[in-house]
């Protein structure tokens, strides 16, 4: 049998929950099993815990997309500049700004003006921030999705032993078993 994607997994748990709680039948057969309103209402905390995980997950996953998307643009613009920079005076990149005049002379002679040299310190800064947002970003979506996993797993052992004991208080109803998502 395939293994279920995360939405289907959500769904399975959410036609188990809100079918039951749909058909008092339903809701009478399984609460000789311990089923009862407090286990159900359990079972759909679980359930809205775990949507909202996901939600979450998501949005921090997208989150760190975008941030990785401008650390990408930055490093490129900031690569640009560097390179050219180095290229005619890497020894002297970041004393270029406070260098004695006749440094700045020579570094003028090959077109790195003090606002040039402004801009690649930008370009370069820039990159060291986005660096920053987006490890941080990563950060957050790998915690988000270990959230999401943790609430998907508690929701599917749930859901497994409902299932499990739904099959026994609906033994004689296949129909109540399939309203359930139960194969009877």
């Amino acid at each position: 049998m395939p293994k279920l994607s995360e939405a289907e997994q959500i769904e399975g748990a959410r036609l188990l929950i809100d079918g039951t709680l749909a058909s008092v039948e339903i809701q009478t057969a399984v609460a000789g099993y311990g089923y009862d309103g407090a286990e159900l209402a359990s079972g759909k905390q679980k359930l809205t815990t775990t949507q909202t995980a996901v939600l979450a997950s998501n949005t921090k996953l997208g989150a760190q997309q975008a941030a990785t998307a401008v650390f990408v643009t930055d490093d490129k613009a900031a690569r640009r500049w560097y390179g050219d920079f180095s290229t005619d005076a890497r020894a002297v990149f970041h004393a270029a700004k406070n260098a004695p005049d006749e440094i700045k002379a020579k570094l003028a002679k090959r077109s790195w003006t003090p606002e040039k040299l402004a801009q690649a310190e930008a370009a370069l800064a820039a990159l060291i921030a986005a660096n920053t947002k987006q490890e941080a970003a990563k950060a957050e979506a790998q915690s988000a999705t270990q959230v999401q996993k943790t609430a998907l797993t508690d929701l599917n052992t749930w859901a497994a032993e409902y299932k499990k004991f739904a099959r026994k208080a609906l033994r004689g109803n296949p129909q109540a078993l399939e309203a359930l998502g139960i194969k009877a």
